[in-house]
């Protein structure tokens, strides 16, 4: 079956059996005289690595030019800079192309470093994971951490294409699967006015995904990013959960706990929907069943007074902040969002303080 192909921008977007087309754009690229160089993570690439190999992507494990150490607590500068060196070791020029494979955290820095080597040298995004596949690999965001803090450095660089074909799932761990489904079921609450919770309960299935799940998802970010790229106004909608979820996310960094990057987004948008019904008439009752699917699946975030303090920091380097004001993405119904709420830091670090009243409401 021919895979769905749109476009994005001016990059090319196949999901569905894509690893063939994948294989003959990198063959032409060879046959052009452009150097193809494959970047990856040490734990990701030995297990992607056979499928790639049956499709005829690539012939060796070592035609791996950049290997990045795996997880988000690696997602700096430092991992970058070899990077460069690397590319630079294998005689990468600017019609050189880098194809990054792996996870949202391979896309993002492999990105970042295409787009700054020599000022920018094309790439390609091969998501393999379910997060990176809905939103990492499209949008043209790349960036590194500082420290703790999510997403400091970056630049918006659009790959020249994406491949995502949902084969590579099979290889991702439970954990790393539902990571992937918050950011669907993101997508869903923003952008599907019929949301409801009980139907949603469908996507943690892994072996019984729908495609269209997937292309939806996709298709809804790449509608909002042809509006906005620069994430100036619309866009911001897809910070949705990642205000508060940042925050989380970073705490358990810093804790030496990391946890997958969706499960922090379902937490934050546990706490945005909790204040989308406090201040903009979200229907309490969709909200607690909401609430209770997502705890479900993934918890609740494990703080105490003590970690205040270190929250109260992360919030206030959230990139959506202005004016002293914290601004979190609310629904006054699921696909009716508004990015341009904003509330005082006070009032959000309240929310945090009484978190035990987000659940029992």
């Amino acid at each position: 079956m021919t895979p769905e192909h749109f476009k994005d921008g001016e990059a090319d977007i196949w999901i569905g059996e894509a690893l063939p087309l994948l294989a003959q754009t990198v063959s032409a690229a060879e046959r052009s005289g452009r150097k193809v160089l494959f970047c990856s993570d040490s734990r990701i690439w030995p297990q992607v690595l056979p499928l790639l190999q049956a499709q005829g992507v690539c012939r060796r494990a070592d035609d791996l030019a950049v290997c990045f150490e795996p997880g988000e607590v690696h997602k700096q500068i430092a991992q970058v800079t070899r990077g460069w060196e690397a590319l630079a070791r294998a005689g990468a020029d600017r019609r050189g192309i880098v194809v990054n494979v792996g996870g949202g955290v391979v896309g993002d820095m492999g990105g970042f470093m295409a787009a700054t080597y020599k000022r920018g040298i094309p790439f390609i995004q091969v998501p393999t994971s379910l997060l990176a596949m809905v939103d990492a690999s499209v949008g043209g965001k790349t960036g590194v951490d500082v420290g703790e803090v999510k997403n400091m450095a970056g630049v918006f660089a659009r790959p020249e294409a994406v491949f995502i074909d949902p084969r590579f799932l099979r290889t991702l761990p439970v954990e790393e699967f539902e990571s992937g489904v918050a950011e669907i079921l993101k997508m869903q609450l923003l952008f599907q006015p019929d949301f409801r919770p009980e139907a949603a309960e469908g996507l943690f299935d892994a072996g019984r995904l729908p495609l269209d799940a997937i292309v939806t998802a996709v298709r809804d970010k790449r509608d909002v990013v042809a509006r906005d790229f620069a994430e100036a106004g619309p866009r911001r909608l897809l910070n949705f959960g990642h205000t508060f979820g940042h925050a989380f996310e970073s705490l358990c960094m810093a804790k030496g706990q990391a946890v997958p990057h969706g499960r922090a987004v379902a937490w934050g948008m546990v706490y945005e929907l909790y204040l989308s019904v406090m201040q903009c008439g979200f229907d309490a009752a969709l909200f607690r069943q909401t609430r209770d699917m997502l705890t479900a699946h993934y918890g609740r975030p494990d703080y105490g007074a003590a970690d205040l303090q270190a929250l109260a920091g992360y919030l206030r380097q959230d990139k959506k902040n202005a004016a002293g004001a914290v601004r979190p993405v609310v629904l006054s119904a699921p696909g009716r969002g508004d990015y341009d709420f904003s509330m005082p830091f006070a009032a959000a670090m309240e929310i945090l303080e009484h978190g035990d009243a987000v659940y029992s409401f």
